[in-house]
């Protein structure tokens, strides 16, 4: 595109049009990552802490007898 089709693309819209359609795509952006956020959490497995799993890492096998 040449500088004249950029100004004449900027003109053809106007400033009311360029915040409507900007606030709709930032909705529509927070919205799909709260979706995904949320599907995450659901599926996510529990695991155990951090502390929990140093501590079985570091214990020794019992011996039997």
């Amino acid at each position: 595109m040449s500088k004249k089709d950029d100004n004449k693309a900027d003109k053809s819209w106007s400033k009311g049009s360029k915040i409507g359609a900007a606030a709709v795509g930032s909705a529509a952006l927070v919205a799909a990552l709260l979706y995904a956020g949320k599907k995450r959490r659901k599926t996510k497995p529990k695991t155990a802490s951090p502390d929990e799993e140093a501590a079985e890492a570091t214990k020794m096998p019992r011996e039997t007898d």
